[in-house]
């Protein structure tokens, strides 16, 4: 009875244990951080940008473990999303992968743009990069970040992907790492018809007036495109009004000025609100009502909630506050 007893005295250890290790197939989003513009880019005139900007990101992950996915049962600031089965599948190294490819593509955008908007001269290709990869689709030679030439030997490569038979293998031309190679990728029938990697284009830059570099970070994603755009253009503008508030903001940017609409927008209203910023731009249309309806959730949010279209449309509403300044 004895031995009974010590033996049972163990279960509510082994279950703390196992929340701390067993995950669950589900997508955590929690409220994260800022991320200041000042160093994210260096040019080679070594101007940079007066105004206060920041980046806003969320920490997001996959399969949580249990003790993870209790707290943000009660955590108002967390959401998780179950997976399905293909969501499940890819790992937390392949996402923080593709999120540095998108993050790359966001920046280069940033520059097309923010370069147009100042009128300096600006050209560029377009490649189509491999951005995230499922586990049934690896081993097969292909990478996240590799560019993909041709397909069974044709450049129009989402035709080709499309057109290639269910069940067989496609011969893709790519760039890896530099270095031009072939490899063969099969179209999974088991998984319906797919290859089994997403693509996302990316804009190469090939001649500029003004050099640059970036700088590395652990920041992925496409959504701080808007900021980078507004830095950039901020840096390389004398004639740009600073602002001496604290801006963060997200949104993606497309080469026209569209500001596009991004994920986790509740976990960023909360980001905003625990760092005290005094600006937050959000992207037009269904990001800002669901922003809206958090930051009314909100006890005294010390912050404005801009709504934004355009480039343009940020620029103004900065020059604005600097004016009431």
């Amino acid at each position: 009875m004895k031995k009974l007893r010590q033996g049972l005295s163990f279960i509510p250890l082994l279950a703390i244990l196992a929340s701390l290790v067993v995950r669950v197939d589900y997508r955590l989003d929690a409220p994260g951080n800022l991320e200041p513009l000042d160093g994210f880019i260096q040019f080679s005139n070594d101007r940079v940008a007066e105004a206060n900007l920041n980046a806003i990101y969320v920490m997001s992950f996959n399969r949580p473990t249990i003790f993870q996915w209790v707290v943000g049962q009660i955590s108002p600031g967390i959401d998780l999303t179950p997976l399905s089965e293909a969501q499940a599948s890819v790992t937390n190294t392949a996402r923080f992968e593709s999120g540095q490819v998108a993050r790359n593509t966001a920046i280069e955008k940033a520059i097309i743009t923010a370069y147009q908007e100042l009128g300096l001269p600006i050209t560029y290709d377009t490649q189509q990069l491999v951005y995230l990869m499922f586990d049934y689709a690896t081993n097969q030679g292909l990478e996240i970040g590799d560019a993909i030439v041709s397909v069974n030997g044709s450049t129009n490569i989402f035709d080709a992907f499309a057109n290639a038979p269910c069940g067989e293998t496609a011969t893709l031309a790519i760039i890896q790492d530099g270095v031009s190679k072939t490899v063969e990728v099969l179209k999974n029938a088991d998984e319906d018809c797919r290859f089994g990697f997403s693509l996302s284009t990316y804009y190469a830059i090939d001649d500029l007036p003004l050099a640059y570099q970036t700088t590395p970070t652990i920041v992925g994603g496409p959504s701080a495109g808007l900021m980078h755009t507004l830095y950039i253009y901020a840096a390389q503008n004398p004639d740009f009004v600073h602002p001496t508030i604290n801006v963060a903001g997200t949104g993606t940017i497309g080469l026209d000025g569209r500001v596009g609409s991004v994920g986790s927008i509740k976990q960023k209203v909360y980001t905003a609100h625990q760092q005290n910023v005094d600006v937050l731009l959000i992207p037009a249309g269904a990001n800002y009502d669901t922003a809206l309806e958090v930051y009314d959730s909100l006890t005294n949010p010390r912050f404005d909630l801009v709504e934004i279209s355009t480039f343009n449309d940020a620029l103004s509403a900065l020059e604005a506050y600097d004016a009431v300044d």
